[in-house]
């Protein structure tokens, strides 16, 4: 009988249940680890392609900004140049002949330059004889100028230096609200030390300018663009209350105003942990640096999506697997528990309080194994107890 139990234990149906098992849950691992490990290396090589055709597409829109800006400066330089040898703004700035009427042929001339040119916020010219003339108020004479900061600039002037751009917001008098401004002097400089007699003063607008830029670079990606010159400052940021601030105050741009190379790209992050790729060029006549700051989060998106939906997928697919094969194996120690105790009891090896426990269930309990398991011998064996 023992034997018998033990064959019944060993039969093909059981042992081929348990084969099963034994061999799907390792291929059912086997493909879920395999269609990640795919996803993780095609992702990774999807997101190698994307950051080199984004730093040639980013090379590329901020070679086009800078160029519109060096076009902006050699357009605006010579116009300013010419406006300074003309007579009515030499007359001016000499105080030759009348005031009133070199005020007004000056005047007319300053503002003829701004409508001509887009990227002109004002202009002003100031004479130690006359005073000072300009597009935002007039003649203003002697008194306090429009542009509070005017006189300051020209007293420093020698700090910054003849046909150079100062960086600055400036709140002129009647206005609401800050500008930035680029703002050009030329002018004659008597000696070192001294303020200069006359000037004539151009104030470029960097929010006119800025919008030019990306304008221009509208081709390129979502990256940000930013302009910062040979000292670390912002000429150009996205947050108009930064402009002229030091880069230095943004933990982004330590590593990339520390790169030697006049062009390239790599990876930087903010303090929050957020990665970005910066692609920086510089124009080298003016010593500025163009960057473009673009979140990995918006670059990758497409990429990261595809390949987590793909992880996901993978792993309920694995999760699955394993609760399959553990819910049939614990059928199957179930049903083979049951078996082995209907066994039991028509063998008459159930003694005692359980064997009462059973009298209702013995002829079931037969049929059962007769259907199930074919035990007609067992059946043939117990003739009428079974």
């Amino acid at each position: 009988m023992a034997g018998m139990m033990h064959a019944d234990r060993d039969r093909p149906g059981r042992s081929g249940q348990r084969e099963l098992l034994r061999i799907f849950l390792p291929i059912a691992a086997t493909v879920a680890v395999a269609v990640m490990g795919t996803a993780l290396f095609l992702s990774a090589q999807f997101m190698a392609q994307a950051k080199q055709s984004l730093e040639e597409g980013e090379v590329e829109r901020l070679g086009t900004a800078m160029r519109v800006f060096t076009r902006i400066n050699q357009g605006s330089v010579p116009v300013f140049l010419s406006a300074m040898a003309e007579d009515p703004i030499r007359d001016y700035l000499y105080g030759r002949g009348s005031m009133i009427e070199n005020a007004l042929r000056g005047g007319e001339r300053i503002d003829r330059i701004v409508v001509g040119n887009e990227f002109v916020d004002s202009i002003y010219l100031y004479s130690e004889a006359s005073g000072i003339l300009s597009t935002r108020a007039g003649l203003e004479g002697k008194g306090p100028p429009s542009d509070p900061e005017l006189l300051g600039i020209l007293s420093r002037v020698r700090e910054f230096g003849l046909s150079r751009y100062v960086v600055r917001r400036a709140a002129f008098r009647g206005d609401g609200s800050a500008r930035n401004l680029f703002t050009m002097i030329l002018g004659y400089l008597p000696k070192e030390g001294s303020r200069m007699r006359l000037a004539f003063v151009a104030n470029l607008s960097e929010k006119r300018i800025r919008a030019e830029l990306l304008g221009a670079g509208a081709a390129g990606t979502s990256g940000e663009l930013y302009i910062v010159d040979q000292d670390g400052r912002f000429l150009s940021h996205p947050d108009p209350k930064l402009f002229g601030s030091s880069a230095a105050t943004d933990p982004r741009f330590a590593p990339i105003l520390a790169e030697a190379a006049s062009q390239g790209s790599r990876a930087v992050t903010s303090p929050r942990g957020e990665r970005f790729l910066a692609t920086w060029i510089d124009q080298r006549e003016m010593r500025w640096r163009f960057v473009s700051l673009s979140p990995e989060s918006a670059v990758f998106a497409p990429v990261l999506l595809v390949r987590n939906r793909v992880l996901a997928a993978a792993l309920i697919f694995l999760l699955t697997s394993i609760g399959v094969a553990f819910a049939l194996s614990y059928g199957l120690r179930a049903r083979e528990r049951r078996i082995d105790l209907a066994q039991a009891y028509l063998r008459g090896e159930i003694e005692g309080e359980a064997r009462r426990l059973f009298p209702a269930l013995r002829y079931p309990c037969a049929v059962a194994l007769l259907r199930v398991d074919g035990y007609k011998r067992l059946v043939a064996e117990r003739g009428p107890s079974v």
